[in-house]
């Protein structure tokens, strides 16, 4: 069984490589693939998702990432002045 999920930004919030949210990301010691390296759905490219594994992580371990991950989309909505539209949830 996979043990991913896959997280889901607005259309203007990038998360590839060298972006603001993969280098907050990195600051707050959290790592995830880019959503542009996993897949293409209908011809696109996903540039404001991410798969995020958690195979070997406890439950407070995964808690705590999501609060790092939380810490660093805020802080770069902030920078890029993208609102917030509400938590749409999560594909497990």
């Amino acid at each position: 069984q996979d043990r991913v999920l896959r997280l889901i930004g607005p259309p203007e919030f990038e998360t590839g490589s060298g972006s603001r949210f993969m280098e907050a990301a990195l600051r707050e010691g959290v790592l995830y693939v880019p959503g542009a390296f996993c897949y293409v759905k209908d011809g696109v490219v996903p540039t404001h998702e991410a798969r995020l594994c958690y195979g070997v992580a406890s439950h407070e371990q995964i808690r705590e990432a999501v609060r790092r991950l939380g810490k660093a989309a805020r802080e770069v909505m902030l920078l890029e002045k993208i609102k917030m539209r509400g938590f749409a949830g999560c594909n497990a």
